[in-house]
């Protein structure tokens, strides 16, 4: 029953709908996926989380990228403070508002729907991370399922990662993926030609 329980849950949170009024930073990172979360069995090569921020689910992938969750206002002071120059956001229906805070940096968007991994929406997103001032954030709302599947894709085609490799960190690696919602996009993964990709961020 109790991981009965568990899964509910998250597909609830996987399924509630974008909304520009919501208060993304009072959500609450469970890290539920894996014993990997736990510091002392977490590989090295895995993001790394930073804590004592405004954020739940903020990690530092290289001195380049990080990935998080939706920035609320303190946020966005935070990436500010701490010269993250550029934030790109994956969110469908929603675009970063950095009214009434310091931030000065640029903003990317490459809306994502989230459910199902496209060609066309990958290659943007790696061109933007190629392309901006670093450092740069990569957000959706939760920082769970679009961030991961494109950070993913990051390792295999940057870093030269093995799919596995990367799909287990994407699941694995205390991100709170949903796997109801968003299974797909790790089918996508394991599918996607690299070489096709390659060429077209490249190139």
């Amino acid at each position: 029953m109790k991981k009965i329980f568990i899964i509910l849950a998250l597909s609830t949170l996987a399924c509630t709908p974008e909304n520009s009024e919501d208060s993304i930073e009072t959500y609450t990172s469970q890290n539920s996926e894996s014993a990997y979360a736990s510091k002392g069995s977490r590989p090295q090569n895995w993001a790394e989380k930073i804590t004592g921020t405004p954020f739940n689910n903020l990690y530092k992938i290289n001195d380049d990228i990080y990935r998080s969750e939706q920035p609320g206002s303190n946020g966005f002071n935070y990436f500010q403070q701490n010269h993250i120059v550029s934030i790109l956001n994956l969110r469908e229906f929603h675009k970063d508002n950095i009214g009434g805070t310091s931030y000065t940096g640029s903003l990317y968007r490459v809306p994502m729907n989230g459910v199902i991994g496209l060609n066309s929406e990958i290659i943007n997103a790696l061109r933007t991370i190629k392309t901006a001032p670093k450092p740069i954030d990569i957000h959706c709302q939760y920082g769970s399922d679009r961030t991961g599947y494109t950070v993913a894709m990051y390792r295999i085609v940057f870093q030269n990662w093995s799919k596995d490799e990367a799909i287990k960190e994407m699941t694995q690696g205390g991100y709170n993926f949903h796997w109801l919602t968003s299974g797909e996009l790790v089918t996508y993964v394991r599918n996607v030609n690299i070489d096709y990709i390659k060429t077209q961020v490249f190139n």
